[in-house]
C-alpha cells in the first residue's frame, strides 16, 4: 500500500490488484510527464524543418515531426522514460517506519531499487502490448528476414536498438551466408562428379575454398559495418555513445564515510578486501574449468578421438571409454555398429547437454561470486559477471575443438567435432530455448483456463491480468546473445534463419519485455 501510495503522490497513475501471490501494482504515467523526462534526458526526435535527429525540449514540441500524435514516442521510447519517471522518486524519510529500513540507505536514493533490496517488491518489469506483439510477430513470422529491412526498424521500434542490432546482425550475416554456400557447393559438386574424389580435406580445391572464406569475412566485416552506420544513423545512435548512469548499487555494502572528492557521506570499502575476493573467485572459477575440461576428455574418449598414441595420450586416453568407438563397437564413427545414423551422436548428444548444464551452473556461480566481491557500481558488477561468463563459455565450449586443431592438428576429426557439435547446439538452442518454453506457457495457460472455469471469483483483467501472466517470464540477458552470435559463426545459413525466427519467439513469448536505453548524448 505504501508504494501504491506514494507513487500516486508523485503524479503517476496506479493500479493494484490483490491476489494470493500478492499485491500486484500497473503504474503509469501521462504524456506530459514523458515530455518531460524526454526533456531531461535529451532524447533524440525527428524535427519537422530540418529532417534531422535533435534532442527533443517541452519548450518546441511543436517543431518536432508527429508531436501532436499519440504514437510520437515509439514503444521503447515509452518503456525508457516510464522506468526513467520511477527511478527519480527518491527515499523519503517514512521509508524506514513503513517498509523496514536498509542499514546505510541514504537520503536521495531511488526509491524503486531500494524497495527491491529490502524485498518489499519482487520484481519489476515492463508490459508486453499485447497489440503490436501479435502484429509484429505475425509479420516477423511469414516475411523473410533477408529481404524485409522494414522488419528490423520495427522490432527496434518495440525493442530498442540493442535487440534490434542484434536481429540486424543476423539478418546480415544470413544474406552474407548464400555467397560462401553457393561456392561450397559448386566445389563439392566438382570434387565428387568432375574429379570422382569422395573427401575434401586433400582435393586441390580446398585451398581455393579457403581463400574465399579469408576474403569473404574480410568483406562481410566491412559491409556490416557500413549496414550497422546506416540503421544508427537512421534511429539516431549517433556521436561518441551514450553511457548509462553508473548509479551505486543499492546491494553495494560498505562503511559510511565523507567523500574525499564530493564531501558527502557515502558507502566505501577497502580494495584490498576486493582483491582477496577476486583470489577466490579465480580459484572456484579454475575449479569449474576443470570440470569443463574433464567433460571435454570423456567425451573425446567416446567418439575415438582420443587414442593412446595423441597428443598427451598417456594421461588422457582411457581404454575403457575409447572401446566404445572401436570398429564395430556401439558408437564406432565409421558407422560400423548398430544403428550407425544414431548410436555415434550420443556422446556428442550428451557433451553438448553437458556443457549447456555447465554454463547454467557457473552462470549463477558467476553470480554469486560477483554478488560477493561486492562491486560499488551496477556497469562495474555487470562487467564483472560478464568477464566471467565468457572465459567460462569459451573454454567450455571450444576446449575440444582447440585440443584437435593445435594438438592433434587433425582436420578431419576437427571438422567432424565443429560439424556434430555446433549443429546440435543450435538444434538445442531452437527447441529448448525458444520451442519448448513456449510451449509450457501455453499449457499453464490452458490448464489454468479450464480450473479458472470452475472459480466463480472476479478474475482481473487488460493490463492486470497481463501482468500475472507475464509474472514468470524470464529477464532478458543480453550476454545470451552476444555469445550467440559467436557461436553463429559455425551455422549454417539454414539454421541461422531458424534461429532468427525462434529468438523473436523468445522475445515475445519467453522473455519480459527489456528495458531500453538511450544510446547516445548529444
Amino acid at each position: 500500500e505504501y508504494v501504491c501510495a506514494r507513487f500516486r503522490n508523485e503524479g503517476f497513475n496506479v493500479e493494484q490488484h490483490q491476489s494470493p501471490e500478492g499485491l500486484t501494482c500497473i503504474v503509469s504515467c501521462s504524456r506530459a510527464r514523458m515530455d518531460e523526462t524526454a526533456t531531461k534526458h535529451r532524447l533524440l526526435k525527428l524535427e519537422k524543418d530540418a529532417n534531422i535527429m535533435e534532442p527533443f525540449s517541452q519548450s518546441t514540441a511543436i517543431t518536432f515531426q508527429g508531436h501532436d500524435l499519440a504514437e510520437f514516442f515509439k514503444p521503447s521510447e515509452e518503456v525508457f522514460l516510464l522506468w526513467e519517471a520511477i527511478r527519480a522518486v527518491e527515499v523519503d524519510g517514512n521509508f524506514g517506519e513503513i517498509v523496514g529500513a536498509l542499514e546505510n540507505v541514504p537520503a536521495g536514493s531511488e526509491l524503486i531499487f531500494a524497495l527491491k533490496e529490502s524485498t518489499a517488491i519482487i520484481d519489476v518489469y515492463p508490459l508486453h502490448v499485447n497489440s503490436i506483439k501479435k502484429e509484429l510477430w505475425k509479420k516477423c513470422l511469414w516475411a523473410s528476414p533477408l529481404y524485409h529491412s522494414a522488419m528490423i526498424d520495427d522490432v527496434h521500434s518495440y525493442f530498442g536498438s540493442k535487440i534490434a542490432l542484434y536481429f540486424l546482425w543476423m539478418r546480415h550475416y544470413s544474406f552474407w551466408l548464400v555467397a560462401p554456400a553457393l561456392f561450397g557447393g559448386t566445389i563439392s559438386f566438382i570434387n565428387h562428379f568432375v574429379l570422382h574424389e569422395d573427401t575434401t580435406e586433400e582435393s586441390l580445391l580446398t585451398p581455393f575454398f579457403s581463400l574465399f572464406i579469408i576474403v569473404w569475412g574480410a568483406f562481410f566485416m566491412q559491409f556490416w559495418k557500413r549496414s550497422c552506420a546506416s540503421k544508427c544513423c537512421l534511429w539516431g545512435i549517433v556521436g561518441g555513445g551514450y553511457e548509462e548512469r553508473d548509479d551505486v548499487r543499492p546491494e553495494f555494502q560498505g562503511a559510511p564515510r565523507v567523500s574525499p572528492i564530493t564531501g558527502r557521506l557515502e558507502r566505501h570499502s577497502p580494495r584490498s578486501v576486493r582483491l582477496a575476493k577476486y583470489v577466490v573467485s579465480a580459484l572456484v572459477t579454475g575449479a569449474m574449468l576443470m570440470v569443463a575440461a574433464a567433460v571435454m576428455v570423456l567425451s573425446l574418449n567416446l567418439q575415438g578421438y582420443i587414442r593412446h598414441n595423441s597428443f598427451w595420450g598417456e594421461w588422457l586416453h582411457f581404454h575403457f571409454l575409447s572401446d566404445f568407438a572401436e570398429p564395430g563397437a556401439v558408437f564406432d564413427p565409421n558407422g560400423g555398429g548398430p544403428y550407425p545414423k544414431i548410436l555415434p551422436l550420443v556422446p556428442v548428444v550428451g557433451h553438448t547437454l553437458v556443457i549447456l548444464l555447465l554454463n547454467n551452473v557457473y552462470s549463477t556461480i558467476a553470480e554469486s561470486l560477483t554478488e560477493w566481491e561486492n562491486h560499488k557500481t551496477r556497469q562495474a558488477h555487470e562487467n564483472a559477471v560478464i568477464v566471467k561468463r565468457f572465459l567460462f563459455e569459451c573454454f567450455d565450449c571450444y576446449v575440444a575443438l582447440f585440443y584437435l586443431a593445435f594438438c592433434q592438428m587433425d582436420i578431419v576429426l576437427l571438422g567432424n567435432e565443429l560439424a556434430s557439435l555446433y549443429m546440435l547446439n543450435s538444434v538445442r538452442r531452437i527447441f529448448c530455448e525458444s520451442i519448448l518454453p513456449v510451449f509450457i506457457r501455453r499449457a499453464g495457460a490452458a490448464s489454468k483456463k479450464m480450473t479458472g472455469k470452475k472459480d466463480d471469483s472476479e478474475k482481473p483483467s487488460g493490463a492486470l491480468a497481463s501482468a500475472l501472466e507475464e509474472a514468470d517470464m524470464d529477464p532478458y540477458e543480453q550476454f545470451d546473445d552476444f555469445m550467440e552470435m559467436v557461436g553463429n559463426w559455425s551455422c549454417k545459413k539454414s539454421i541461422s534463419t531458424m534461429l532468427f525466427k525462434t529468438k523473436l519467439m523468445r522475445c515475445f513469448f519467453v522473455l519480459f519485455r527489456p528495458i531500453w536505453h538511450m544510446d547516445c548524448c548529444p
